[in-house]
């Protein structure tokens, strides 16, 4: 998938879906692995921060594309299923960057 998005993408950010009892900085590695070196790309370990990230770096004009989770509505990690919706998370993401961008008027 990081090599698809790399040569699709003009920067790219990068984080875990389930990482449920694994090591963040082993799943990043292996993530990495398939960079292009030409293409800035950031790791942020929590999936809700990393979409805030994404959300708040496009620009008009830009496509977003939140990838990995699908139609899941849960996060695993460890023992423990978390309700996560990257959908829920991305408009939450969307509208405070849209209300930022308002009180900055």
């Amino acid at each position: 998938m990081m090599q698809i998005a790399c040569r699709l993408a003009d920067w790219v950010c990068a984080t875990s879906d389930n990482p449920r009892s694994e090591d963040q900085s082993f799943i990043f590695e292996e993530m990495l692995a398939g960079a292009i070196p030409s293409v800035p790309v950031v790791t942020i370990a929590d999936r809700e921060d990393a979409i805030a990230a994404a959300a708040a770096e496009a620009r008009p004009g830009d496509t977003l594309v939140v990838a990995g989770k699908g139609h899941e509505a849960y996060q695993i990690f460890a023992n423990t299923i978390v309700p996560f919706d990257d959908r829920t998370v991305l408009k939450h993401a969307i509208n405070a960057c849209a209300d930022l961008e308002t009180s900055r008027i």
